[in-house]
């Protein structure tokens, strides 16, 4: 194990006098049996919108989800979505989600830019998975 895994778990207090270094750090340090897959799957790499205004945002529809219209023409679509005509989404299953739709209404009463990364695709549309503000 480097020195500098042993001294970061030493700091959280992982590590103790009582117990075996190589044994503690066998626990702590291997991989779980069942990793979860990704929360998402994009066949293309995720890709940044230009900056641009945040023109309108919904929201509803029994979920905790945002559609956001931005001022940059054309969409960007790395993952080929079918529904182009309709605005970016979140997904309310991505960490997140809530800091971007906070995020997105403060742009947008602050006239203020955002550039989205798209990666993927949700409910047929490009899914916002980073917001950026400027």
């Amino acid at each position: 194990m480097s020195k500098w895994k042993v001294a970061l778990l030493a700091s959280v207090g992982v590590l103790c006098a009582t117990a075996p270094l190589k044994a503690v750090a066998q626990n702590v340090l291997t991989e779980p049996k069942n990793v979860r897959p990704p929360l998402f799957s994009p066949t293309a790499a995720p890709v940044f919108t230009p900056f641009g205004s945040v023109v309108a945002l919904q929201a509803g529809w029994v979920d905790d989800q945002v559609l956001v219209f931005h001022s940059v023409n054309p969409m960007t679509n790395p993952d080929g979505c079918t529904v182009v005509t309709n605005g970016y989404i979140t997904n309310p299953a991505d960490p997140g989600h809530n800091l971007f739709h906070s995020m997105l209404l403060s742009a947008l009463l602050n006239r203020r830019e955002v550039a989205m990364v798209i990666s993927g695709c949700f409910l047929d549309r490009p899914r916002i998975v980073s917001v950026s503000i400027r």
